[in-house]
C-alpha cells in the first residue's frame, strides 16, 4: 500500500493564499500564475518547498541566455536539493517520481540505494524540439525563431531516460518519438492528459 510520503516542489503557495485576489489587475495576472503551484487536496505538511531559494536561483541564473542550459543549470539544483533532504532515508522500498531535466541526481540516489525511478516525461523529447525547428522554416515569420537543444540539456534528458525504471507519456507520439532515440518501449507507460 504505497501513499505520498513527500512532494517535494520550487514553489509551493499555502492553501490560505491561493484564493487571493487583487485589485491591481497586473498583480492578479501574476497570482493567477502561482495559484497552479497549489492543491488543496494535498495535505500542507508533506510539501517541501524552496520559494525563497528557488526565486533567487532563478534571477541569478538569469545572465544564462539560452534557456536549455538555464533548465540543466535550474533542474540540477533541484534534484541536488531533493537528493541531500532525502539521502538519509531512501531505501529499496523507496520510489520516486520526477519530471524532465529535474530529476537526474534524485534518480541515481534512489537507484543506488534500491528504490524505483518514474520519470515524467512532459513533450515528445527531442522530436518535440525538431518539430518546432520544421515549422519554423517551413512558415519564416509566423512564429519565433525556437532555440535548438543544447548538447548538454539532450544528454541529461537522454541520462534521465537511461537510469529510469519507468517513463509516463502521454501520447502514443511521445512513446515513438523517445524509442526513435532509443528509449526502450518496455520502459514507457502512456498516461493520457484527462
Amino acid at each position: 500500500n504505497a501513499s505520498l510520503e513527500a512532494l517535494y516542489t520550487n514553489i509551493w503557495v499555502p492553501n490560505q493564499y491561493s484564493n487571493m485576489t487583487m485589485s491591481n489587475v497586473q498583480l492578479d495576472k501574476y497570482l493567477s500564475k502561482i495559484k497552479c503551484y497549489s492543491n488543496s487536496e494535498i495535505d500542507q505538511s508533506i510539501v517541501k518547498s524552496r520559494n525563497i531559494i528557488s526565486l533567487l536561483k532563478k534571477v541569478f541564473n538569469c545572465h544564462i541566455d539560452n534557456k536549455f542550459e538555464r533548465w540543466c543549470v535550474d533542474g540540477k539544483n533541484f534534484s541536488s536539493w531533493v537528493s541531500n533532504s532525502l539521502k538519509d532515508i531512501l531505501d529499496e522500498k523507496s520510489a520516486t517520481f520526477g519530471y524532465t531535466c529535474e530529476n537526474l541526481e534524485l534518480m541515481r540516489l534512489v537507484k543506488q540505494r534500491g528504490g524505483f525511478a518514474v520519470h515524467g516525461q512532459v513533450d515528445p523529447g527531442i522530436e518535440w524540439y525538431k518539430v518546432l525547428e520544421d515549422e519554423s522554416n517551413l512558415w519564416p515569420g509566423a512564429m519565433p525563431l525556437t532555440e535548438k537543444p543544447t548538447a548538454a540539456f539532450i544528454n541529461r534528458i537522454s541520462k534521465e531516460w537511461k537510469i529510469s525504471d519507468k517513463i509516463i507519456v502521454n501520447s502514443s507520439y511521445s512513446k515513438e518519438s523517445l524509442v526513435t532515440h532509443g528509449v526502450s518501449q518496455d520502459k514507457i507507460q502512456i498516461i493520457p492528459l484527462s
